[in-house]
């Protein structure tokens, strides 16, 4: 803050976040604000958060726009008085640098399960060169840059009315052209989509989790007649409905319990047992996937547990998620039974250990003690990083969910 004025600056939710995407503006520019106020939506990889409004006074200028997606620290407006003049604001915003973001060693190191991250890298803002090699390059706004996108526009056709191209300039370009009968948009082979701030970094961490992490695959069958039978008993007796998925989870649970070595993050050299069960599960939305956690879920009823996964599969859905919600998961499943997929191998959501992938139950004929019968089969394979689950501990954990499933009489 200098002489009254304060800048809003990318936050940084978390130990990894790099960068967030802007949502929206909840205030003009000009409006009066007080501390506290909801200001700006933020999308980062997990979740959209609403930032405050850090002091009270005017919201004085808006420097980025929606759809922007921007490093942590950077500025994206600025509140003063309304008495500070423009000249004040001019300065401050032209003088102003990011301050340093990044967490001390001891800071990294007291998080709950978080390993050290990469540092960040300056994302440059796109840029295109002129016709004309002696002329300055020309920047092309995020949002410029996602239009040209939707609509099928070469930016380095399109004239800037400013400092660099905006939104409205690309759109300028491909109205011209479809007024002349030659659009850009007609020629367009495909459709390109930027990867937002969520996806971006579900990409980053997948492949650092794939080339850092020793996976290995253990599967087994399961017999799943009698926990559908069990299913079927609870939903008729309890008013909160239980899917398969929520009996799976229950049965995972269990399975922790029983073998709790599997229940851990691996940071840096040390493995860290959880006394808790924070139980993550992977939820598809319109953005992406996401994780939201079930906390405690040793502590659940079967009910409790089926109404909090629902829930929360809800709001991540919707975007509502805070960031409580999608931290700290021990152990995760990922379930793509209801796709129809038989089995699949999931990549381990670092730095947990090992995650569940579960598919569909699958109608089998099957040899029993004294005869041969149709079941209901369901396969389940877990990944292991080898540097903290070997096999016999990975497979010590199946048996056991197995055993769970089959014999269901504790779900």
């Amino acid at each position: 803050m200098t002489d009254g004025i304060y800048p809003v600056t990318m936050p940084k939710w978390g130990i990894e976040m790099r960068e967030g995407t802007v949502v929206g503006w909840h205030v003009g520019e000009g409006k009066d604000i007080d501390k506290g106020d909801e200001l700006i939506d933020i999308e980062t990889d997990k979740i959209v958060n609403t930032m405050e409004a850090p002091a009270s006074g005017v919201l004085r200028r808006h420097l980025v726009g929606e759809g922007e997606t921007l490093n942590v620290g950077t500025l994206l407006g600025v509140v003063a008085a309304a008495k500070v003049d423009d000249a004040a604001i001019d300065a401050f915003i032209a003088a102003f640098e990011p301050a340093e973001t990044s967490l001390s060693l001891e800071d990294r190191s007291a998080t709950f399960g978080s390993q050290p991250p990469e540092p960040a890298q300056q994302q440059p803002e796109p840029a295109i060169a002129s016709g004309d090699p002696t002329q300055k390059r020309v920047r092309v706004s995020p949002a410029a840059a996602q239009r040209a996108r939707e609509l099928g526009v070469d930016t380095s056709k399109v004239q800037s009315s400013g400092r660099r191209i905006s939104p409205e300039d690309v759109e300028r370009h491909a109205q011209q052209y479809r007024d002349s009968g030659s659009s850009d948009v007609e020629n367009a082979a495909y459709e390109a989509r930027p990867l937002s701030a969520m996806r971006k970094s579900i990409a980053r961490r997948l492949v650092e989790a794939k080339q850092q992490i020793p996976h290995f695959y253990l599967s087994i069958d399961i017999v799943m007649d009698a926990a559908l039978a069990c299913r079927e008993e609870i939903n008729r007796q309890s008013a909160q409905k239980v899917s398969v998925n929520h009996v799976v989870l229950r049965a995972v649970v269990l399975a922790l319990q029983s073998v709790p070595d599997v229940n851990i993050h691996l940071v840096q050299d040390e493995i860290r047992r959880f006394r808790h069960i924070n139980l993550a599960i992977v939820v598809a939305t319109e953005r992406g996937l996401i994780t939201p956690v079930i906390q405690q879920a040793e502590t659940l009823t079967m009910a409790e547990l089926a109404k909090e996964a629902t829930a929360l599969g809800e709001r991540a859905r919707n975007s509502a998620l805070t960031r409580v919600e999608v931290e700290n998961g021990t152990f995760t499943v990922s379930n793509l039974g209801m796709y129809g997929i038989s089995g699949f191998q999931a990549i381990i959501n670092p730095p947990q250990g090992a995650i569940l992938a579960v598919g569909a139950c699958d109608n089998r004929v099957i040899s029993g003690t004294d005869d041969i019968h149709s079941a209901q089969v369901m396969s389940a394979t877990l990944s292991c990083d080898h540097r903290a689950i070997d096999g016999a501990l990975g497979a010590q954990f199946l048996s056991k969910l197995k055993a769970i499933l089959e014999e269901p009489g504790d779900l």
